[in-house]
C-alpha cells in the first residue's frame, strides 16, 4: 500500500447554494482488500464532511474535476471512498465506495450505486491510514 499524494480541489457545491470549498483528499495505489492478485488500483478517500454520499450531483462534479488529474488511469481501476466517523459501526467509520465505468463516449462516470465497507475491517483500516 503506498499513498501517492495529498490533494485538494477546490469544488462549488451545488447542494450549498454553490459555495466555494476546500476538498482535501488522499490517494493510495494498492490492489483491492480481499484481492490480492487483481492488479492496483487507485483509491481515492475523502472525508465527508460536505455530505458527498447524499448528494449526487455534487459527488459528479467532485468526480469529473478529481479525475482529469489522472485521465491515463482505466476507470475501473479508480474508486471514490467517502468516508465518515461513526460511533455505531462496528469498525468506527461509515465508508463507501463509488466504482467507475465508461459511458458510450469512452468517458468515465461514477456507477450511482455506492458500496457499503463499514463493515469491512480491510478496507477501514486503508481509510484511516
Amino acid at each position: 500500500m503506498k499513498e501517492i499524494v495529498k490533494d485538494v480541489a477546490v469544488v462549488s457545491l451545488p447542494h450549498r447554494d454553490w459555495s466555494c470549498e476546500a476538498i482535501y483528499y488522499r490517494v493510495k495505489v494498492m490492489p483491492m482488500p480481499g484481492e490480492p492478485g487483481g492488479g492496483n488500483h487507485l483509491f481515492i478517500m475523502i472525508e465527508d464532511r460536505f455530505e458527498f454520499i447524499d448528494h449526487d450531483k455534487t459527488r459528479d462534479i467532485l468526480s469529473r474535476i478529481i479525475l482529469s488529474r489522472y485521465m491515463s488511469i482505466p476507470a475501473r481501476r479508480i474508486h471514490f471512498i467517502f468516508y465518515v466517523s461513526a460511533i455505531g459501526t462496528p469498525n468506527g467509520l461509515n465508508v463507501k465506495m463509488y466504482n467507475f465505468d465508461r459511458d458510450e463516449n469512452r468517458q468515465p462516470t461514477m456507477k450511482k450505486d455506492a458500496v457499503d465497507y463499514s463493515g469491512n475491517s480491510a478496507v477501514c483500516a486503508m481509510v484511516m491510514f
